[in-house]
């Protein structure tokens, strides 16, 4: 069955000798308290420090290998029921290089490669990573060309939405497949050929929010939000993505 659904022999996932997880000096892991579950979950990836609130393994190891939820399989019974409480603390970084930005990306990275050591050595977990073609799209620019103000990288990018409103700032095309990828929840290939940074604003209606309403006034859909207002298409396509499956797990040691 796995090889009918897999384009690449899985492989066990291993950190290599230059990805070596920090150390992390202390840890403790335990079931969210029932009478809070239903208040949200949150992660934190302060400098030298974890802290996650209320998500199943499952969402412990997207947040820590950057998965979208169609890149993991293998979850099963209490690994997408079962809701912990993680914080840790991290042997302090000594890499003062780059600016403020470059510092802050360095620091998620080594707080998620930290996550993943934790996963590994509390619940006994193994991976392996493969790779399967799955419906997606392919961002495209129009003939018109991108509709949008080129500026500088500066400290890096910025985004922020909610279900009908983006605002972008030195955004590549790149930052905008991320974006793009969380909305539809689905893989999307940058095909644009659209160098640099950009900052815009879009404005669109969900569909669901559409079918509920016969105002011509509102905003149009995502799609055509793209295309009016940013210059830029989507389409179907087949998109080969990185896949992990989870071989084994068990509930965490004692802190």
């Amino acid at each position: 069955m796995r090889l009918a659904l897999f384009s690449l022999l899985l492989t066990p996932v291993a950190f290599s000798q230059s990805e070596a997880p920090p150390v992390i000096e202390a840890a403790s892991i335990k079931l969210t308290d029932p009478a809070i579950a239903n208040n949200g979950s949150s992660f934190n990836d302060d400098p030298g420090r974890m802290t996650g609130r209320n998500w199943t393994l499952r969402s412990y190891i997207l947040i820590a290998y950057d998965l979208r939820p169609y890149q993991l399989t293998g979850a099963t019974g209490w690994m997408d029921s079962d809701h912990y409480d993680i914080g840790a603390t991290l042997e302090p970084s000594h890499d003062a290089a780059g600016d403020a930005a470059s510092r802050k990306k360095a620091e998620s990275a080594r707080v998620r490669r930290a996550l993943q050591q934790l996963l590994t050595d509390r619940f006994h977990l193994v991976l392996s990573k493969g790779s399967k073609t799955v419906p997606g799209y392919a961002l495209l620019a129009t003939k018109s060309g991108i509709k949008a103000t080129s500026v500088e990288p500066g400290s890096g990018p910025s985004r922020s939405w909610n279900n009908t409103h983006l605002t972008a700032k030195r955004c590549s095309m790149d930052c905008m497949i991320g974006f793009l990828s969380a909305q539809f929840n689905q893989p999307v290939a940058n095909l644009t050929q659209i160098d640099g940074y950009y900052d815009f604003a879009l404005d669109w209606t969900p569909d669901d929010a559409r079918s509920r309403s016969n105002s011509d006034s509102q905003a149009p859909s995502i799609f055509t939000a793209l295309q009016e207002q940013l210059g830029l298409r989507v389409e179907p396509r087949k998109i080969p993505v990185d896949v992990y499956v989870i071989d084994h797990a068990e509930h965490p040691t004692e802190n």
